[in-house]
């Protein structure tokens, strides 16, 4: 078992040229840009919407009373089984720094780039006991450098993409993430 665990995991990185979904000019096709955060005609009210991502991931978070980032939720929604590819940064593979740069972007605002080591670099560190919903988890896997991340979520869960099952929530408390976890960090 613990030589699955071993394949499971890859150094991840970010290539610094990220594809782009420009139209070609001349092509004659045209973007059309559609507003997320307007609300549909009978959309349900947010309460509702809350309560049923609630029960959907307390089979796999535990108690979800403490969360209630909805944005979270439709972020995880999107992600979720989406196939690892190093360097990836769409539904077709990604890999597990950009799936975190892409998580705090588009659900916390906050803006940081790079490897998983140069992320851990940009955070502050923190005490496991601090963990906060949208903190970084950060391993140490069969190296010597920072070479896998994930972001925090709740009840000692993380949301991450691995080599064999893409992205996925774990629990730190599984020996292999205590065996390899280096450090927890904050992005301001």
């Amino acid at each position: 078992m613990a030589v699955s665990f071993l394949l499971l995991f890859a150094s991840c990185s970010l290539k610094k040229n990220i594809a782009s979904n420009k139209t070609d000019p001349g092509s004659g096709k045209e973007k059309i840009k559609t507003d997320v955060s307007a609300p549909a005609k009978h959309e349900p009210t947010r309460k509702k919407q809350l309560q049923f991502y609630q029960d959907k991931y307390a089979p796999i978070l535990g108690s979800t009373n403490q969360l209630s980032n909805i944005e979270l939720y439709q972020f995880m929604d999107q992600w979720m089984k989406t196939p690892y590819k190093y360097g990836g940064n769409s539904k077709a593979g990604i890999d597990c720094s950009r799936l975190s740069i892409m998580l705090l972007d588009q659900v916390y605002h906050k803006n940081i780039s790079g490897s998983s080591a140069d992320i851990y670099i940009q955070s502050i560190p923190i005490a496991v006991e601090s963990l906060k919903e949208g903190d970084l988890v950060f391993f140490k896997i069969n190296g010597t450098v920072v070479n896998h991340m994930g972001v925090y979520l709740v009840n000692n869960k993380f949301i991450h993409a691995t080599t064999k099952a893409g992205v996925l929530v774990s629990d730190l408390n599984e020996a292999y993430y205590r065996k390899y976890f280096f450090s927890a960090g904050r992005i301001k």
